[in-house]
């Protein structure tokens, strides 16, 4: 794998609008600031803010269509706003609590308005449902359309493969859950990395599936065999202290963020990196 490009970035999440070419970025809300910025290419000054998430934003996507886009955060919700010019459109349209503890992802399925989200729950929470089937046309003490199994330890990443109707999904010990969300089933399950995946995404042409772990390896699946085809060291495992009321939790960061644009890109502590597969 040839390295094409690296890139120093700031933010916990972005994501690139479908058509259009705007990006917005996702930032942990401290003293009233903004749950998420947009920017368009090459342009230094931001293009507008927008408001209502409470805690970091985990995630961030548009829907297929590019016409509304949400983030997950770190209290366990999903708010989802309309990408419009309309003046109320900074404040979300859509809010819904899905996880006790985190959303840590999540993606639109065929419609924009079916979404599946993977998340963590407390330690003490009697309801553990860590990938979950939300419709956002209903109200959301109803949107819950069902709650799918695996991840025992929490789900930390998900994607959607539109050909074949399967839901991928990536755990905190190194699993892959493959899902059917018509028969709402797990078609199979297996080991992919040693710790915990951060994220995984899908490239529909070649039929593969990329998934990235905090032990900085990449790793490219067949996404019908779930055979490994290519294994890359692609980004440090680097550490750092995070400090709190009464601990000093460790964190590791490795690959943080899968993005497939004809080539892969990925994001860590060596930045953004662009390689070709």
């Amino acid at each position: 794998m040839q390295i094409l490009l690296s890139r120093g970035v700031s933010a916990t999440c972005a994501d690139a609008h479908p058509q259009y070419p705007f990006y917005i970025t996702g930032y942990e809300v401290t003293n009233g600031g903004p749950s998420a910025v947009l920017w368009q290419f090459g342009q230094e000054r931001e293009i507008a803010s927008y408001y209502g998430s409470q805690g970091k934003a985990t995630r961030i996507h548009f829907d297929h269509f590019g016409q509304k886009f949400g983030a997950g955060d770190t209290t366990g919700s999903l708010c989802l706003w309309r990408f419009d010019s309309h003046v109320h459109s900074n404040k979300p349209y859509y809010t819904v609590q899905c996880h006790s503890k985190a959303t840590r992802d999540f993606t639109f399925l065929n419609s924009s308005s079916l979404i599946a989200t993977a998340g963590t729950s407390l330690a003490m929470s009697r309801k553990r449902d860590h990938v979950c089937l939300w419709d956002t046309l209903l109200p959301p003490s109803k949107a819950l359309i069902c709650s799918l199994p695996g991840h025992e330890s929490g789900a930390y990443a998900i994607t959607y493969d539109p050909n074949s109707q399967l839901l991928f999904s990536g755990g905190k010990k190194g699993e892959i859950v493959v899902s059917d969300i018509r028969q709402r089933t797990t078609m199979h399950n297996f080991i992919a990395h040693q710790s915990r995946i951060r994220s995984i995404a899908i490239d529909t042409e070649k039929n593969v599936l990329i998934t990235g772990s905090i032990d900085g390896e990449l790793k490219i699946w067949d996404a019908s065999t779930y055979k490994l085809r290519q294994n890359f060291d692609i980004q440090p495992r680097n550490r750092f202290l995070a400090p709190s009321f009464n601990r000093i939790p460790l964190k590791a960061f490795g690959v943080t963020q899968v993005q497939v644009f004809n080539e892969i890109y990925t994001s860590g502590p060596s930045g953004i990196v662009k390689c070709a597969f």
